[in-house]
Formats: C-alpha cells, structure tokens, sequence
C-alpha cells in the first residue's frame, strides 16, 4: 500500500512537471482594464488626450471627499 501510494505520487509529480510549464498557459495580454508603463508610451503615440484625461482623473480623486471612506484619515484619496 505504501509503495503505491509513493508510486502515484512520484507519477504525479513527473506530470505535474512535464505538463505544467506550457506556453499555452503564459498570457501577456492584461486581462484587467490596467495599463503597464509600456502601454501609456503607445497610448501617448496614438492619443495624447487619453493621457491627460488620466491624470485630471487622478487628480479629482485626490481631492474629492469620501473617496476614501468617512471615519479614516484617508478621506481625502491620500494618506493624510
């Protein structure tokens, strides 16, 4: 029993090794809305408006009250 019980696992982890480690399974595509810093320099290229837009976003939410909920000291969207 124990022997197979080893067996079944050093099975296992061989398939787990083998098969485990695809291409298929890397993805470099974000799948969220986030851009990466490479991405803002194309973006920049293509639309320079989407960039400043951005940053008035980023901006109105450092200054508009409640963002950060009522009772902390992050009211403001920045540790205060």
């Amino acid at each position: 029993m124990k022997k197979s019980v080893i067996k079944l696992m050093m099975i296992s982890g061989l398939v787990l090794t083998v098969f485990g480690c695809s291409d298929d399974f890397i993805n470099e595509a974000p799948e969220s809305g986030f851009q990466t810093i490479n991405q803002f320099g194309e973006i920049a290229e293509s639309n320079p408006d989407i960039l400043s837009g951005f940053i008035e976003g980023v901006y109105s939410n450092m200054y508009t009250t409640g963002t950060g909920g009522t009772a902390g000291h992050d009211d403001f969207g920045h540790k205060a």
